[in-house]
């Protein structure tokens, strides 16, 4: 079996005839998978799940305050870590209340935000979308402004747009939180942040763009892992691999081999022993692109097996 992208970044497998029965990919071609699990990364930065930067235990990268909101919010974030997301927004929401109780926006938007992640998880995109606007009212406010808040409702506000198929306002709430974020220290947030402006720009045809957020995100990776002591490798690894789906996407498969496999070398020194699937599929299409059928079924023999063992 030979396989070839839909325009829908699902697997169309086509049985070989000869040597290379399958057409060109064509503009509308996506690679095997465009990193469709994008609304996780993208910011739901301040959520206790998020992908190895932030603290679950602290429910993030603020010591919780010893006050009722703080109670609430904490007991929020340990409901969210266990999967219970329909409890933890009840605890988010008593926690946001509380906070405006005692004067502390901060922690009000902070909580607005945790819901609306923990909604998004839900589906319940209406009120997931109402919660983030509240949170970005409240951080936006000209005192105090907290740019890192702002930039992480703005992030979640374009995660549901793109959920919702509005891939243009996405990219433009993206690039509303990459704006907001620049501006603070975070350099490990606004990575994520221009990964997600990436991806929604490579999802709107917009290649250059894509490959310079990814690169972008990349460097603002680097920069979190030796300002902030975090550990970045595995978000510097997603966006080599969408630096890599994207110049595959341009034809310069050249360029695309060097950041996929720079994406593996930082999966294994993140601790894996193998990269994702994805990564697998992505190498697969490439390989198949430059003629060598025997090793993009290898690496797609590779991803199904990755798969299923995760």
């Amino acid at each position: 079996m030979l396989f070839r992208s839909s325009p829908y970044g699902g697997i169309v497998a086509a049985k070989a005839k000869k040597s290379r029965p399958l057409p060109p990919l064509g503009p509308t071609d996506r690679p095997i998978a465009l990193w469709p699990f994008a609304a996780e990364i993208i910011l739901t930065a301040l959520a206790c799940a998020s992908p190895g930067l932030l603290s679950a235990a602290q429910c993030g990268s603020d010591e919780v305050p010893h006050t009722s909101a703080g109670v609430a919010f904490q007991r929020g974030c340990d409901l969210k870590t266990a999967g219970h997301d329909k409890e933890a927004v009840q605890s988010f929401e008593e926690a946001a209340l509380k906070a405006r109780e005692l004067h502390d926006p901060y922690w009000e938007a902070k909580a607005r935000i945790y819901g609306s992640t923990s909604q998004l998880r839900l589906f319940q995109y209406v009120a997931a979308l109402r919660l983030s606007e509240m949170a970005a009212e409240i951080s936006k406010a000209p005192f105090p402004k907290n740019h890192v808040v702002a930039g992480s409702a703005d992030g979640n506000i374009s995660t549901i747009y793109a959920e919702l198929g509005n891939f243009a306002l996405a990219r433009q709430k993206e690039e509303q939180a990459v704006a907001e974020l620049k501006l603070t220290p975070r350099a490990d947030l606004l990575a994520q942040a221009y990964f997600a402006l990436s991806y929604q720009q490579i999802r709107l045809g917009d290649i250059a763009g894509g490959v310079q957020s990814s690169e972008l995100s990349i460097r603002s990776a680097q920069q979190a892992q030796l300002s902030q002591q975090v550990k970045t490798q595995e978000l510097e690894a997603t966006a080599w691999d969408l630096r890599g789906t994207a110049l595959l996407l341009a034809a310069k498969t050249g360029e695309a081999d060097r950041s996929l496999e720079k994406a593996v070398d930082l999966y294994k020194a993140s601790g894996k022993s193998l990269p994702p699937a994805v990564t697998m599929e992505h190498l697969a299409e490439l390989k198949w692109k430059v003629g060598q059928d025997q090793a993009a079924l290898d690496y797609i023999t590779q991803a199904f097996a990755t798969a299923v063992a995760n």
